[in-house]
């Protein structure tokens, strides 16, 4: 039996928001609240809560709900009541506003004996950030979530509790509380909630403010050179052409001092480029230079600019409808930020001085014992020449 499946198709169809189906399974006592089977009044209360939700916010609400088996047959266990607001101003005291996009709102009730519906939480969510949002870590004012609490593997809008400071709707969660989930009592809390939602409570500290909702760009990566990187790289280059038994592209000058060197033309270039570098190693020995130009060379992707956000493919279903989970607005485009990948200049500085040594190693030793030979004869012609000296000294 594939559950997920048998949820999907309820999901897609509607029916946890259909009367008729939704009291087909409570007849067949498959309906569950938070873990807990619904009797005849509990029943009677969710109904209630139901039919206020649906005049208030008509079409913009939906029932999230587990499929579960329970003694050998399938159950409904309702979760939480989801409101969407599609769209809606943010306002303080000051008259600062911010609008946001796609925040849900979740109401979740449960069972308390004797057969009382009350409200466990109030708690809300986004499925749609701009990206001075999620750098700033704002879903809204008054809830406490991250960023980095939207990640990829996320498959359902992610909510969390809404903090309802000293408010009037606390009054309304109270009173259903305490004297029971009533038409009444639910349909005050369901309006204030609208109250709720648009406003930001600067003198009730929230979590979040609307004046620090900002973008701004990272200071980058500077790319860092070691010894180890250097004597890695030269093992690659010459390593790659030793195995492949490739005679290495470059060309060789005799300098001004009668030394070998390396010339620096496209053949050298090729010479240190021309390589199947992995994935790591690009990380180790390519960087990004700075398009101002200002000698500074950072890692790949750590050029200062806007970090990407997070991509989360995964799709819920919403009233039939499928929707992101997540989706957060591209980060702004900064025109100098287009540079071009290389290699590290110092990493084939250092190769070129590398070969070039093992190129005249031979010459300089010669070159050191000629040098010897001349200035060990020059200094015996020295003694012979001053015997008088000699004596004398002695």
């Amino acid at each position: 039996m594939d559950i997920e499946k048998i949820k999907k198709e309820i999901e897609l169809n509607g029916s946890i928001r259909n009367p008729t189906w939704v009291n087909r399974q409570f007849s067949k006592s498959r309906l569950f609240l938070n873990g807990v089977l619904l009797t005849e009044e509990t029943f009677r209360q969710f109904k209630i809560a139901i039919k206020v939700i649906n005049e208030v916010y008509e079409n913009q609400w939906d029932i999230r709900f587990h499929i579960r088996l329970y003694n050998y047959r399938i159950i409904i266990d309702i979760n939480t009541i989801l409101i969407l607001f599609e769209e809606i101003t943010i306002r303080n005291r000051d008259n600062k506003t911010h609008q946001i996009k796609n925040l849900f709102v979740g109401i979740k009730l449960y069972v308390s004996s004797p057969e009382i519906i009350k409200m466990d939480s109030l708690q809300g969510g986004r499925s749609y950030l701009t990206y001075a949002e999620w750098q700033s870590n704002y879903f809204h004012s008054h809830l406490s979530m991250l960023s980095g609490d939207v990640g990829t593997s996320l498959k359902e809008v992610r909510l969390s509790t809404f903090c309802t400071g000293s408010g009037e709707i606390n009054i309304y969660m109270s009173d259903i509380n305490g004297e029971g989930l009533t038409e009444e009592s639910f349909m005050r809390f369901a309006v204030q909630l609208m109250s709720l939602v648009n406003y930001e409570s600067i003198e009730g500290t929230p979590y979040r403010y609307i004046r620090n909702i900002t973008t701004r760009p990272s200071s980058g990566s500077v790319f860092h050179l070691n010894s180890y990187t250097l004597s890695n790289f030269k093992q690659r280059v010459i390593g790659h052409y030793k195995a492949e038994k490739i005679k290495p592209p470059i060309d060789i000058v005799i300098n001004s001092t009668n030394l070998y060197e390396i010339a620096n033309n496209e053949n050298f270039t090729k010479f240190v480029y021309d390589i199947p570098y992995t994935a790591t190693e690009e990380n180790t020995f390519f960087c990004l230079e700075d398009a101002s130009r200002n000698g500074n060379f950072y890692t790949i992707a750590g050029i200062p600019g806007y970090n990407p956000p997070t991509r989360n493919t995964h799709t819920f279903i919403f009233r039939n409808e499928s929707r992101r989970v997540i989706e957060i607005e591209e980060p702004p485009v900064l025109d100098d930020t287009v540079v071009e990948q290389k290699i590290h200049p110092t990493l084939i500085e250092y190769i070129k001085k590398e070969l070039e040594y093992e190129l005249n190693k031979d010459k300089i030793r010669q070159s050191t014992i000629d040098r010897y030979k001349i200035d060990s004869s020059d200094a015996r012609e020295s003694v012979q020449s001053d015997p008088i000296l000699v004596s004398t000294d002695s």
